[in-house]
């Protein structure tokens, strides 16, 4: 479930990259309407971590076996997914809009407390 709500997250954010004029509910609300070219880029990037970390979140799982991830590398992988989730829950808590901190932000640090649990667990 937690891998399906990163993937809903990924998909605002590329929305919002691809240009739609939400922008006051991204990035601390700095930008109202259109994000400009550097915020859409950063979004972009933002929306592809969401989204690779519910596929990793998925394999460490055993939900889905892509092969993309082979054994040796899991446990790193894992690590990786923590830090990027565990970062990106804080901030958007502390920093972010509404959105970020009420739904956003929880939902990244219940992936990151799901990869601890999947990764040592």
């Amino acid at each position: 479930m937690v891998a399906v709500l990163l993937a809903m997250i990924g998909v605002v954010y590329w929305v919002v990259a691809f240009g739609v004029r939400i922008g006051e509910i991204v990035w601390g609300g700095r930008h109202v309407g259109r994000l400009p070219g550097e915020q859409r880029a950063w979004s972009f990037l933002y929306g592809l971590g969401m989204f690779g970390s519910s596929i990793v979140l998925l394999e460490l799982s055993g939900a889905t076996d892509f092969g993309l991830l082979n054994k040796g590398w899991q446990r790193s992988a894992g690590v990786v997914v923590m830090g990027f989730l565990g970062t990106a829950g804080l901030a958007s808590i502390l920093k972010g809009t509404r959105w970020e901190r009420w739904l956003f932000g929880p939902i990244a640090l219940g992936g990151t407390a799901l990869a601890w649990w999947l990764t040592f667990g």
